[in-house]
């Protein structure tokens, strides 16, 4: 997909923000106040859909109907079994210091699949592995085969939670064919060597200095 059609990610707070203005409720002004709740929501960033599309999954044939190209569809999807869907678009995310990043479902949004599927959490340090999130689903009924949605541009699709009490400051990198190299390593691991703890991956992709690689080819694409 061309880099220009990417959708910055927005703090959720800011979002809120703007569509609950300040003075129209007392008690969406006063959670929006709220300490216990203001860092939690600024470190929360909402992944928005760069693109349109509609699609329709047959599970039985692991066939996808949709109104975009066969090669998009083959890059942008994946889906396996009655019980899993995965789309872009691929946010790659890097820190040089300790961060645990959380994917989050989008509970403050309506969004086009929450009919049908549950959007999935899942965590990890992003300064010791370096693979992109994705929109990732579960089906609500396994005995339910044909399913479909329709997304727009700029519709919510997943939350980034920052795992951390210091503010985030989000820094745009464009990617290289030596990043994607580096983030395909670590995506296909799981196929290599199988039934591996983040724990022993971080410290595989530490002891080859990933790490460094990675930061100094971000530094290129500044």
């Amino acid at each position: 997909m061309s880099e220009l059609a990417y959708l910055n990610i927005e703090s959720l707070y800011d979002d809120l923000q703007k569509r609950y203005p300040s003075g129209q409720d007392v008690g969406t002004d006063n959670y929006l106040r709220c300490y216990a709740a203001i860092k939690d929501l600024q470190n929360t960033f909402v992944v928005r859909s760069p693109i349109d599309f509609r699609l329709t999954l047959d599970y039985d044939n692991q066939n996808i109907d949709c109104d975009r190209d066969p090669e998009f569809v083959a890059n942008y999807f994946n889906f396996e079994g009655l019980g899993a869907l995965m789309f872009g678009p691929r946010t790659y995310l890097f820190s040089e210091t300790p961060l645990t990043v959380t994917q989050q479902p989008a509970y403050f949004h309506d969004t086009p699949y929450s009919e049908g599927y549950f959007g999935v959490t899942a965590s990890f340090d992003i300064s010791k592995w370096f693979r992109p999130n994705m929109c990732a689903l579960l089906n609500k009924d396994l005995r339910d085969t044909s399913k479909g949605f329709e997304v727009k541009r700029g519709d919510p699709l997943y939350y980034l939670k920052f795992n951390t009490e210091e503010s985030v400051e989000v820094v745009n990198f464009s990617m290289n064919d030596r990043l994607l190299k580096y983030s395909q390593d670590c995506h296909t691991l799981k196929n290599t060597v199988l039934n591996q703890r983040l724990a022993k991956v971080y410290d595989m992709f530490m002891h080859r200095n990933y790490n460094k690689k990675i930061m100094k080819e971000i530094r290129k694409e500044l």
